[in-house]
């Protein structure tokens, strides 16, 4: 780790100690949600725990189980990205391949053991990546959450497969950027 690297995650918002408003603004579900409430957290877990079941690594008599303790864990992260609480490399780190581009688009990391999936043991690895645009400072927003797979990968294998999803990130963040962040937020809150 380098200093730069350092002080690139230390700049999140979501380190500052200072409170902060969340918006979902990805293309799969959740729907568009301001703030950590109680449906964005379920549709997430439900997603997850969904995604672990066809996965084959959660069996049918464990995916209720987990989606309730995915629930819980969802939120206690989400609210110490809320609070401003995250901590540089550990919770958030910058993506280069964002910041190459001119984007502050930055790497959630949620990981914790299992013992209900059906993976040898391994802990679970899952990422978001939110932006923090310039002209919305109270706010950070979720762009693309995806499990890190690395069962039977190479290094290589790996990192392609979650550079994809950065470059997931980074084309959602160009569209609603096109479209403008305070639009997006403005709308949203009128549903």
């Amino acid at each position: 780790m380098t200093g730069a690297n350092l002080a690139k995650d230390a700049h999140s918002r979501m380190t500052r100690h200072e409170r902060l408003q969340y918006g979902w603004r990805g293309n799969e579900p959740p729907h568009r949600a301001n703030g950590c409430d109680d449906l964005f957290v379920r549709e997430l877990a439900e997603r997850l725990a969904t995604q672990q079941f066809l996965n084959g690594n959660l069996t049918l008599a464990k995916k209720d189980k987990y989606e309730i303790r995915t629930r819980a864990f969802i939120k206690q992260k989400m609210d110490r990205v809320c609070e401003g609480r995250a901590i540089p490399r550990s919770d958030v780190k910058a993506l280069e391949l964002a910041f190459t581009q001119g984007l502050p688009i930055y790497e959630i990391r949620w990981q914790r053991p299992m013992p209900l999936l059906e993976n040898g043991g391994r802990d679970e690895m899952i990422r978001q990546y939110c932006a923090e645009p310039g002209n919305m400072d109270a706010w950070v927003f979720g762009l693309v959450v995806h499990f890190k797979t690395i069962d039977g990968l190479t290094s290589d294998e790996i990192h392609d497969a979650q550079d994809e999803h950065i470059l997931e990130a980074v084309r959602q963040y160009k569209h609603n950027e096109q479209i403008g962040w305070d639009q997006l937020s403005a709308a949203t809150e009128r549903q």
